[in-house]
C-alpha cells in the first residue's frame, strides 16, 4: 500500500524545512510517495531527487504550485484558443 503526500513546501518557498530534509521527515513519517510542490520555483527539485536516491523505496514527483494573476489567466486562455485554429 502507498502512503502519499502530493502537496509538500521546502524553504524554497514558504516551508519549514530543506528539500533534504522534506525527503527525510517523509521517509521517516513512512511516506512511499511525495511531490514536491514549492511555490513559483523550482530550486527545490534537484537536491530533494539527489536526497531521496538514498530512498529507492521514495517516489519523488517534481512539481510547482504557480501563482496566478489575471495576465497570466489571460495567456492561458489565448493559448488554448490558438490550439483551435492550429487544429
Amino acid at each position: 500500500m502507498y502512503k502519499v503526500d502530493l502537496h509538500t513546501h521546502s524553504t524554497a518557498s514558504d516551508g519549514r524545512l530543506s528539500p533534504e530534509d522534506v525527503v527525510h521527515k517523509s521517509v521517516e513519517s513512512g511516506l512511499t510517495v511525495i511531490a514536491l510542490t514549492d511555490h513559483d520555483t523550482t530550486d527545490s527539485i534537484v537536491p530533494a531527487l539527489v536526497a531521496a536516491k538514498a530512498f529507492p523505496w521514495l517516489k519523488v514527483i517534481p512539481g510547482v504550485e504557480i501563482s496566478t494573476d489575471p495576465q497570466f489567466v489571460a495567456r492561458l486562455e489565448r493559448m488554448r484558443h490558438s490550439r483551435w485554429g492550429r487544429v
